[in-house]
């Protein structure tokens, strides 16, 4: 029992430098904390309000405030066809859609060399392969992790005129909205602060804004604290552990545990 305790006080480090780098904040290219504004005119008359790709949020680190940073802004098309027919239900256009949706998103596949591009939401339904919208077939080549509510259940691709008319003709519904990139519950925050308080940033006074993201348990600086006092801990534990072996002995004690 004793040859074990060694072991099991370095496993124990571990673990806790573990649970401390997952209670820290989540990775800022995930998009669970964007604010979208849906467009409610008909989307030949959608342009995006001047000042709304130019909102600014002040960031921490740690728990000291940053210079204000310029969120990035895209419009989008989003496109529902009726009920009762084959094929994808959602299906959103995002311009230049590598930017926003990254292979660090990627749950399966990858981008095609040429072509265009298209990848199925975590809670689309949809598989890799080819899938038909209207007259055309599309080759869906990824499969991607969650992302958030706003992006989840869409299929996406790059924004393209010709399909978005093809489709509106064959009567799928198209909607307009612009995207604000939020990265954190505390920017998300701020960001439907700022268009509370502008109504200029809004196209028109009945549109709606979408941010269904839910708080965090723990705010953003208690997390903090608390990732970093158990990484500590934990490095503190192996620190001790570790301290005076070589590799041999330690290849040794867990040999023996």
């Amino acid at each position: 029992m004793k040859r074990m305790i060694p072991g099991l006080l370095i496993l124990a480090g571990l673990l806790i430098g573990l649970v401390g780098w997952t209670l820290l904040p989540p990775y800022r290219g995930q998009l669970q904390y964007v604010v979208e504004v849906v467009d409610p005119r008909p989307w030949s008359e959608a342009e995006m309000p001047e000042g709304l790709d130019s909102v600014r949020v002040v960031r921490r680190l740690a728990f000291a405030p940053r210079p204000s940073t310029k969120l990035d802004t895209a419009r989008i098309v989003r496109l529902t066809r009726a009920s009762g027919s084959l094929g994808p239900a959602k299906i959103g256009m995002l311009p230049d859609m590598a930017r926003h949706i990254t292979s660090s998103n990627y749950e399966l596949g990858s981008l095609p060399k040429s072509g265009p591009r298209w990848a199925a939401g975590a809670s689309s339904g949809m598989e890799r392969g080819e899938a038909q919208l209207g007259t055309r077939a599309v080759n869906v080549s990824i499969l991607l992790g969650p992302l958030g509510p706003l992006f989840d259940d869409w299929l996406w691709t790059d924004f393209s005129q010709p399909l978005m008319l093809e489709l509106a003709d064959a009567g799928w519904q198209v909607q307009v909205s612009y995207v604000v990139f939020a990265s954190s519950w505390q920017e998300q925050s701020q960001v439907l602060a700022e268009l509370a308080s502008d109504p200029g940033l809004l196209p028109a006074p009945s549109a709606e804004i979408r941010s269904p993201a839910k708080p965090p348990l723990l705010s953003h600086p208690i997390r903090l604290a608390l990732a970093l006092a158990l990484i500590c801990v934990g490095l503190w534990v192996l620190a001790v552990q570790l301290r005076g072996m070589s590799r041999h002995d330690l290849a040794r004690r867990f040999r023996r545990g």
